[in-house]
């Protein structure tokens, strides 16, 4: 369908066309944007609970050199979706178990750059993988000695996953809404079309044969701005007959 931007109803759709796509294009960066650091947040703090709670299980194995225990309790801890893997070094970073093949035998330089950090300050640390993963790393604390380090590594693929969906969902939107938008304004242009087309007939009419005021009274088709026009040009047409009638 072609749209003629001089007449009123291709003014009115180019024009909700072009609203349409701008409020949507800023909907869709504000709320796609807020709804990544939302998740970017919760994905966050739920990686630092994890590795809390893992760091809680090791601390008796790890204590007593237990290597039965301590496979036991790595096989045991219940890696949630959203971890890629768990691995566990000792405070000087020697592997001790990696929950995943995926996940390198040995720590990258910068992991390594924090163990003396981790081993100080004792607390739960968060670094970027060389992969883009996030990664949670806690030592592990019995006795007040730190016994080993355990590193978490967050799926970014799974992380990502609601904010993909949120906008899937608002991809689909947008077209019903710019469809209901155009039936709309397709329904209410009718309104005002149509009494002018008819005003702009019967005036063409009379252009061609002064003499014939046939066409007037219009009917009045609708209660708005075009309606008072076409009552405006029916009393006109009616005042020049008068006028005519007393001339002759």
């Amino acid at each position: 369908m072609q749209v003629n931007t001089r007449t009123i109803v291709g003014q009115m759709i180019a024009g909700t066309l072009l609203v349409q796509a701008l409020v949507f294009s800023v909907f869709l960066v504000f709320s796609v944007r807020q709804q990544f650091r939302d998740t970017r947040s919760h994905d966050r703090q739920r990686l630092e609970k994890q590795t809390g709670i893992i760091v809680g299980l090791l601390g008796e194995p790890l204590a007593k050199h237990d290597d039965d225990l301590l496979d036991h309790v790595v096989h045991a801890v219940p890696i949630a979706a959203s971890l890629k893997a768990v691995r566990v070094t000792t405070p000087e970073g020697e592997l001790l178990r990696n929950t995943s093949a995926m996940m390198p035998m040995t720590l990258s330089n910068r992991e390594r750059a924090l163990l003396p950090t981790l081993a100080k300050s004792g607390r739960y640390l968060r670094l970027m993988s060389d992969d883009g993963d996030e990664e949670g790393a806690q030592p592990v604390i019995a006795d007040g000695i730190v016994r080993g380090i355990v590193w978490t590594t967050q799926d970014n693929v799974l992380a990502n996953s609601a904010p993909t969906s949120v906008l899937e969902s608002l991809l689909i939107y947008f077209p019903f809404a710019l469809i209901g938008n155009l039936i709309l304004v397709w329904a209410l242009s009718g309104t005002l079309t149509r009494p002018l087309s008819l005003l702009r007939r019967a005036t063409v009419q009379v252009q061609q044969d002064p003499n014939d005021l046939s066409p007037f009274p219009l009917p009045v088709v609708a209660l708005n701005e075009a309606g008072l026009l076409t009552s405006s040009f029916n009393a006109m047409v009616a005042e020049l007959g008068r006028q005519r009638q007393g001339t002759q």
